[in-house]
């Protein structure tokens, strides 16, 4: 797929030039956390869109910092059980109602890639890049445990 079909599939504001080498649009079973307590879109935001959609601090970085680094526009997952878990305990300090879902990085949401495939990474995470009116949300559901 070429940039300018990228260009088509993300908001405006999107950096797709930053994309990293070898992101695809690719099905991988992954765990993602639901901080609000439910499987809904706005579980999947990056962290760039919680920061402009739901006006949450942008935690010590410039507005142009969140806007041109690719990173904060994905949405973060895990392949490992055990690795979402572990972020789970984290996570409900600050959001108490914070879930785990299970599901896939639906190809037609947007390409993913594994972050070990382009940096250094301890655990099982999964970058997922998704198009602006993709509903990743549908390929999920909440993990009892």
């Amino acid at each position: 797929m070429t940039q300018e079909d990228l260009k088509k599939k993300f908001p405006k504001y999107f950096p797709v030039n930053k994309l990293p080498v070898g992101v695809k649009e690719q099905n991988i079973e992954v765990y993602r956390m639901c901080k609000w307590g439910l499987v809904e879109r706005k579980a999947f935001y990056s962290n760039y869109e919680e920061a402009e959609i739901l006006g949450m601090k942008l935690k010590g970085y410039s507005h142009e910092h969140y806007l041109s680094d690719i990173d904060k526009h994905s949405v973060s997952s895990f392949e490992k059980q055990e690795d979402a878990k572990s972020r789970l305990k984290l996570f409900t300090r600050h959001k108490p109602k914070c879930i785990i879902a299970k599901g896939i990085t639906s190809a037609n949401c947007g390409p993913s890639q594994r972050t070990s495939e382009r940096k250094k990474c301890k655990d099982s995470h999964i970058d997922w890049w998704i198009y602006e009116n993709a509903e990743p949300h549908l390929h999920f559901s909440e993990v009892k445990l």
